[in-house]
């Protein structure tokens, strides 16, 4: 009987061990999978910045966003999601832009000001009003 449950323990901290090993991988190497493709960058006035509008694909389970992160001029677009705007058709109700997502337009106003437009219909996901030093106001078109 002692060793049928020590094998019982054995065979549970095994599989509770590879099931922590496999969530730990997806967390880590889950962003790995995904690719961008940039759309368009628009930089700032002064400079000193730029924003980049992006198509984020994170393969067949998932639908295609429309992503905007606000980025120094000289860094390049890495393979992390967006840090200010993050949109889908949501079904099929936004039209689609170049990238299979919503259509998505960028205007600086100001040095440190971004103009952000999106569809009415498309479905919003992450929405940030500031970001490093520059606020980012938006917009809503048909």
């Amino acid at each position: 009987m002692k060793r049928r449950r020590s094998k019982i323990l054995i065979g549970t901290a095994t599989a509770a061990s590879v099931t922590a090993v496999a969530i730990l991988a997806a967390q880590r190497f889950g962003a790995a999978a995904c690719t961008n493709r940039i759309l368009t960058a628009v930089v700032s006035p002064d400079g000193r910045y730029k924003a980049v509008v992006f198509e984020r694909d994170c393969g067949a389970t998932t639908d295609y966003s429309t992503q905007v992160s606000v980025l120094a001029a000289s860094d390049e677009l890495g393979r992390d999601g967006s840090n200010i705007f993050v949109a889908d058709t949501a079904g099929g109700k936004a039209p689609s832009g170049p990238g299979g997502g919503p259509q998505v337009c960028l205007a600086w106003k100001a040095d440190d000001e971004l103009l952000v437009g999106y569809h009415s219909a498309a479905r919003i996901f992450h929405k940030e009003d500031r970001y490093r030093g520059v606020v980012v106001l938006y917009g809503v078109f048909e």
